[in-house]
């Protein structure tokens, strides 16, 4: 299943991660003592290695993204990446879910 998601006009498709690359992430991004994601490490990951773009070659980073961008991905990458879930937001980007 493709996963598409439009932010700010330009479309991307999220690659979901193998189940070791998952659990990996999980270690290194999720504070055992206060169960608190680390929101920076988790989207720099994401954008390197689940964000691909389509038909054009602009790739988000945290440096790139305008305010409103961020607020789309830091809606949609933690549960893409940590439960392998596509949640579209509700306001900010258009989102396609295509099988």
């Amino acid at each position: 299943m493709d996963n598409i998601i439009e932010v700010s006009g330009l479309k991307y498709r999220l690659q979901a991660l193998p189940n070791r690359e998952r659990i990996r992430l999980k270690q290194r991004i999720i504070n055992v003592k206060t169960m608190q994601v680390d929101l920076e490490k988790l989207l720099d990951f994401a954008f390197e290695h689940c964000v691909i773009s389509e038909g054009h070659t602009n790739q988000p980073t945290l440096d790139s993204c305008t305010a409103d961008e961020l607020e789309v991905w830091e809606k949609v990458l933690p549960n893409f990446c940590l439960n392998g879930k596509f949640i579209q937001p509700s306001t900010g980007s258009k989102n396609k879910n295509k099988k």
